[in-house]
């Protein structure tokens, strides 16, 4: 019970004040924030290089279509949040998801894939969902629902780009190759873990956990509908953005083969979880395929330049205010 004295209430004995509890979250929440500001800072200087090689190679953009750009990659934080609330049984409001997704293009600036995952299960943690099924949620059923989703929308689009994608040198002989990789280096973890006896009591009870998770959103088709409808609308969207990119420098490839390329390209940036390595391997890439396709190099760069701009730099400004807002929350 809580001691009084003189009519006044105070604290039990022992106990922090909640104003101190408050004051404390609050200055480790803008310590946080002052660190990873000078992180973001320093990746997008070093990635994007300095500000007047960035305008001379933007200077000529039609700014129309990139607001247009902008706008629609914002877009994407709702359909993100959509395919988050299907990865958990748990009701979540639509709007905090929407700021968690918004918060997280600030968080993959400063640590690509692996701070967003984070930042994501915290909030799911936050929100009542327990530890092994957030884990689930963001780690398994998030990108299971993205491989489901955007392999066949890349082979359709792929396949209706007036054959500006060629889909030829994908041989049955290298997916098996991938395929059994994959297996072998699974299995070989899986050894490992099932071997080393401290390992496999950390590991086999989370995982058991994890997969009742799966399991139950599985069953689940309004959850499933939540996933793959949220990851399809946000890579038709990405597909859009490239386009209005295009449209910025007065060039074009369609919108099946822009819709193709920035799934492909989007793909093989997420695997590299190093500050400002997705994102340079996203404007190399870019710029090598719109090249490929018969684009000015010029022209190509600069493009590549504003699709990185619109996709990860600026959204992760409005993402520090959603992240300074959240963190008061979640620390």
């Amino acid at each position: 019970m809580p001691n009084h004295v003189d009519g006044a209430r105070t604290e039990p004995t022992g106990a922090e004040p909640a104003e101190l509890r408050s004051s404390r979250r609050s200055r480790a929440a803008n310590a946080l924030l002052a660190v990873s500001s000078l992180i973001a800072l320093a990746v997008i200087v070093d990635e994007l290089g300095r500000p007047s090689h960035v305008w001379n190679a933007v200077r000529h953009a039609q700014w129309d279509w990139v607001a247009a750009a902008l706008a629609v990659s914002l877009l994407t934080n709702v359909a993100y949040a959509v395919a988050l609330k299907g990865t958990v049984t748990a009701p979540i409001p639509l709007w905090p998801t929407t700021e968690v997704q918004l918060a997280v293009t600030y968080a993959n600036v400063i640590l690509p894939v692996l701070g967003g995952t984070a930042l994501q299960i915290r909030f799911l943690q936050r929100r009542g969902v327990e530890v092994p099924a957030a884990v689930a949620a963001v780690g398994v059923l998030s990108p299971a629902g993205a491989l489901i989703t955007e392999l066949p929308l890349f082979i359709m689009a792929g396949s209706i780009s007036s054959g500006d994608v060629d889909l030829r040198q994908v041989t049955a002989g290298r997916v098996v190759a991938l395929a059994a990789l994959l297996i072998i280096a699974f299995a070989v973890a899986a050894a490992v873990v099932l071997g080393v006896k401290p390992l496999r009591r950390l590991a086999l009870k989370p995982a058991r956990d994890g997969l009742r998770a799966v399991g139950l959103a599985m069953r689940s088709a309004r959850q499933v509908t939540m996933i793959v409808s949220g990851k399809l609308v946000a890579s038709l969207l990405y597909g859009l953005c490239l386009l209005f990119c295009l449209y910025a420098f007065h060039a074009s490839l369609g919108y099946p083969t822009a819709l193709a390329v920035s799934i492909g390209i989007s793909s093989v940036a997420a695997v590299i979880p190093l500050p400002g390595g997705n994102t340079a391997a996203g404007t190399v890439g870019l710029t090598a395929v719109l090249i490929a396709f018969g684009l000015p190099a010029g022209t190509a760069v600069s493009v590549s330049l504003v699709s990185q701009l619109t996709v990860n730099y600026l959204p992760a400004i409005p993402g520090w205010f959603a992240t300074r807002h959240l963190l008061r929350g979640l620390l």
